[in-house]
């Protein structure tokens, strides 16, 4: 019920950036692909090199500075007993840890959330500890017959790896927009699954071999088609086979 209110009080008053596309209702994975895609191709099209960093945080949620992320919802406008509970749900927590049947003293949890250049001068201010060595960078370039020096791009002195092919929301983009690799490891599970399927449900029922293709093939063929549909004759060749 809280959660509903502050998200309806986020949302009206137009709080929340435009580019966040989790944890939001009527939004998703989906979504943000559509849309990223939609700013590559008008690149493409506009004779323009898009260069993307895919930054990575360790443990964010873990690492979440209370007080901050305290007096960031104040700057949302929130007060009185709504933001007082709040920081009392977040702050003076235990943790304790079972090893063996042995259950340790109880440690204050000092930051984190409960679970179910400017960048690093902002990731500075809010505690927010990058990976430099888990993150990566990929260009898309609108022409390959001549193409440009790529930038190199470093995060505290370490330089990112570039890449040609990177995972983004349980999608394979390659940096020609071709989603051929993305077919290929699609169709790979796929050929996984219903070999498992087969062996396990050699004598199930035709409704149950149904009802089981329907939870654990057809979301693996359909997610991301809004993003991936092919428009190459080759990629319709490789999912029809």
């Amino acid at each position: 019920m809280v959660r509903s209110h502050l998200c309806n009080f986020l949302e009206s008053n137009r709080l929340l950036s435009t580019c966040q596309y989790g944890f939001r209702s009527n939004l998703g994975t989906e979504s943000q692909l559509l849309n990223y895609q939609s700013t590559l191709i008008q690149n493409q099209v506009g004779k323009q090199t898009t260069h993307c960093v895919y930054i990575d945080f360790r443990k964010a949620f873990d690492k979440v500075s209370i007080p901050k992320l305290v007096t960031k919802l104040a700057s949302f406008g929130l007060n009185g007993y709504l933001l007082g509970w709040l920081s009392d749900f977040l702050s003076n927590r235990d943790q304790k840890i079972i090893v063996n049947g042995s259950l340790s003293l109880p440690k204050p949890v000092k930051s984190g959330v409960p679970q179910g250049s400017r960048l690093e001068s902002w990731c500075g201010i809010w505690q927010l500890d990058i990976a430099p060595d888990k993150c990566e960078c990929i260009s898309f370039l609108y022409s390959r017959k001549s193409p440009p020096s790529l930038p190199i791009f470093s995060i505290n002195a370490t330089t990112i790896p570039r890449t040609n092919v990177i995972r983004d929301l349980g999608v394979w983009i390659s940096s020609d927009l071709s989603f051929l690799q993305h077919h290929a490891i699609m169709i790979k599970k796929v050929h996984q699954r219903i070999n498992l399927l087969f062996n396990v449900l050699r004598r199930a029922t035709l409704e149950v071999f149904i009802k089981c293709y329907v939870i654990y093939i057809r979301p693996l063929l359909e997610y991301g088609t809004l993003i991936t549909s092919p428009v190459a004759k080759s990629n319709i060749i490789v999912l029809v086979k």
